[in-house]
């Protein structure tokens, strides 16, 4: 007995997802994480849109820190004003690019907010609140007077921080929402996304077995 095996190529060619920008989605799910008070969370996310709209502000550098830095100096830092920067020392602390990315870095690869070791900031204290900005002394110099000993040729000092996550998110989202607009023609990352659903075979094959006679 032979058998014989039939099959009929399907008609079908089913793609069951569609294509969203990977940008306009994070900044739709930091908004909504805002909304419900997850500061946590929205900060995560508003912490990796320097990375991908600083790869296309500037496709030649390849050190992604650099170009990290670069992006958020210049689309939110010079723009929104994150100085926080006490004008009566000389020593004034400034939440800019290279502590944005510092913070990146520990935050999502080591779930801390020690930035001192590259930024020298030692007290770096993040606002889980409400607010957008903070009010009262904001940045500065800390003299430990009762470190001082006589021979010291200065007090120790600390080097304090503090910033409002809700402000971090924020501007942001602001910057992130005004390079879109003003750079329509970039190639932004997509994300293939599915709301459900199966997703038939691209060369679906129906076959049954038929049987000779003898």
């Amino acid at each position: 007995m032979k058998t014989v095996q039939f099959f009929v190529r399907s008609p079908n060619s089913m793609e069951n997802y569609v294509e969203i920008n990977t940008v306009s989605e994070l900044l739709n799910e930091i908004k909504l994480l805002l909304d419900g008070k997850r500061y946590l969370g929205a900060l995560f996310l508003a912490l990796t849109l320097p990375d991908s709209l600083g790869k296309l502000a500037y496709p030649s550098i390849d050190k992604v820190g650099e170009r990290y830095i670069k992006w958020f100096d210049e689309n939110v830092y010079n723009i929104f004003g994150l100085l926080y920067s006490d004008p009566f020392f000389s020593n004034s602390v400034h939440f800019d690019g290279k502590a944005c990315y510092q913070l990146r870095c520990k935050l999502l690869h080591e779930s801390t907010n020690d930035i001192a070791e590259k930024t020298g900031i030692e007290e770096f204290v993040l606002g889980f609140n409400d607010q957008r900005f903070f009010t009262g002394g904001l940045s500065g110099n800390e003299y430990r007077f009762e470190e001082w000993t006589p021979g010291m040729d200065e007090v120790p000092q600390t080097l304090y921080l503090y910033v409002g996550v809700k402000e971090i998110c924020t501007d942001v989202m602001e910057a992130a929402e005004r390079f879109l607009a003003n750079n329509p023609h970039l190639d932004y990352p997509k994300l293939k996304m599915n709301h459900g659903g199966g997703k038939f075979p691209k060369d679906l094959w129906i076959g049954w077995p038929k049987k000779n006679k003898q």
